[in-house]
């Protein structure tokens, strides 16, 4: 039996927009804008990116509220030198929704933790891989890797219900054409020593 024009009009209209919503919220779908720091967040980032080596990408997100609440550098080693890290926490009403690190290391991703799920996404001709899973701690959490311009970004997610696995595919996909395009802050002039806040000596990295 047939359902009535106006009940199968009205299905199709609202699968037309379930198919619209999927898809704007798909890896990288819609505009994807730069999250504004704190205060205190800003006058880091204003030394961080003056003195690192590279031009690091800005964290964004889909959606209002969210906010760069930390901006800070430690030192990730590897090859025998201690390679500047940034990190980039984004939040929205005080809640951690991800980390986003830049470093010229390469970090690699060598497998998931039991239990995950692997995940991978393709942008701007770019790869992402990680995966999708229990924290530990009674939550979920994403994290995924790839490299670009010479950068490892590690994207690492709290999963809560106003930032999921979908956000978080979203905003990696972003970041990845974004960095893929070029359209990244104006590289920083390099300094013979940078600032403390780093570190007094690293390699240099092609």
């Amino acid at each position: 039996m047939k359902p009535p024009l106006g009940l199968a009009a009205a299905l199709a209209c609202a699968a037309c927009a379930l198919a619209a919503a999927l898809a704007s919220c798909g890896d990288g779908g819609g505009a994807c804008a730069e999250a504004p720091p704190t205060a205190e967040a800003a006058a880091s980032l204003a030394t961080l990116e003056r003195e690192t080596p590279f031009a690091p990408a800005r964290p964004c997100a889909f959606g209002p509220r969210f906010e760069v609440t930390r901006a800070f550098a430690d030192a990730l080693p590897e090859g025998g030198a201690r390679w500047p890290r940034l990190h980039f926490e984004v939040s929205r009403g005080g809640e951690t929704a991800y980390v986003l690190t830049q470093t010229e290391a390469i970090a690699p991703f060598r497998a998931i933790p039991l239990g995950s799920r692997r995940l991978r996404v393709d942008a701007g001709g770019l790869v992402a891989e990680g995966f999708e899973g229990p924290s530990g701690a009674g939550g979920e959490v994403a994290y995924l890797r790839w490299r670009a311009g010479g950068v490892t970004h590690e994207l690492f997610a709290t999963l809560r219900p106003w930032f999921a696995v979908g956000d978080v595919r979203a905003v990696a996909a972003a970041l990845m054409r974004q960095r893929a395009a070029g359209r990244t802050r104006r590289r920083p002039r390099k300094h013979p020593q940078p600032a403390a806040v780093l570190y007094s000596r690293y390699p240099a990295r092609g």
